[in-house]
């Protein structure tokens, strides 16, 4: 009912007949007089209504809180409202996925859910917006437009969906042109490297053998087993958070190097 009531809010403190819902908390009863004074939770403004409750005897207790509709061109009782606590929200944000954090974050703010929040601030949201979904960056900019919300994100530095080169260090070389090896951003904050690398005729152990762009790199080591030759002989690919990108642990002589990788971005 409360988040209902608040949605449908429209034309507070005016007069005339038109749709409007407030949310309202009962100060005065005056039975004598047959009405009550009601204040908007919201705005602070004191309204006086009628103790007539849509044809019934609706007798106010101070200190209740009333749904005040004024579709008629004056304020009435319109229903009594009983949960005004907004949910609690519980989990372990740690295993959340980001979009979903970042989500919970804005309801938190918005007062949807209970967080302590000072009452009266306008909520932030932050980040790039490369690691937000088009969907939620489409929220955020229509409760920012609408004041609600202060969007505090930042362009990204890089775009999602598109595959970017890495530099290949010196003495590898492509396997060919249509496989050379390559990154991409993907939109749940995880980066896809795929490619094939040719080695020098001589690998040492911890050989770099390219490195990826700032955007794409993970924040703490990421390590992977790869086929390094075509007898079947393994390797240890391993993404460093500088974008360096080694070979360890190979059996047999490397003569070749695949990438068919993806890790998160979230440490």
């Amino acid at each position: 009912m409360y988040q209902s009531v608040m949605a449908k809010r429209q034309g507070i403190g005016s007069s005339g007949t038109g749709f409007a819902f407030v949310l309202a908390e009962i100060k005065e009863v005056h039975p004598d007089t047959n009405i009550c004074v009601a204040e908007d939770i919201q705005t602070g403004d004191q309204y006086q209504v009628g103790l007539n409750k849509r044809g019934e005897t609706a007798w106010p207790q101070v200190g209740d809180r009333w749904v005040l509709d004024r579709s008629l061109g004056h304020w009435a009782l319109r229903s009594k409202v009983t949960d005004t606590q907004a949910p609690v929200f519980t989990g372990n944000f740690s295993t959340m996925d980001p979009d979903v954090l970042r989500l919970a974050s804005l309801l938190k703010g918005l007062g949807l859910i209970q967080d302590g929040t000072t009452s009266g601030t306008v909520p932030a949201i932050t980040g790039s917006r490369a690691q937000i979904r088009p969907e939620v960056q489409q929220i955020i900019s229509i409760l920012a437009a609408r004041g609600i919300l202060n969007d505090q994100t930042t362009p990204a530095t890089t775009t999602p969906g598109v595959w970017v080169d890495a530099a290949i260090s010196s003495g590898w070389t492509a396997y060919a042109s249509d496989v050379r090896p390559r990154c991409m951003l993907n939109y749940d904050n995880t980066v896809s490297v795929e490619g094939r690398l040719v080695p020098p005729a001589t690998v040492a152990n911890g050989a770099t053998m390219m490195t990826l762009p700032v955007g794409y790199r993970p924040p703490v080591g990421k390590f992977f087993t790869s086929i390094v030759n075509t007898s079947g002989g393994s390797g240890t690919v391993m993404f460093y958070p500088d974008g360096t990108v080694k070979l360890w642990d190979f059996s047999g002589t490397p003569t070749t190097v695949l990438f068919n990788f993806r890790y998160s971005l979230t440490p």
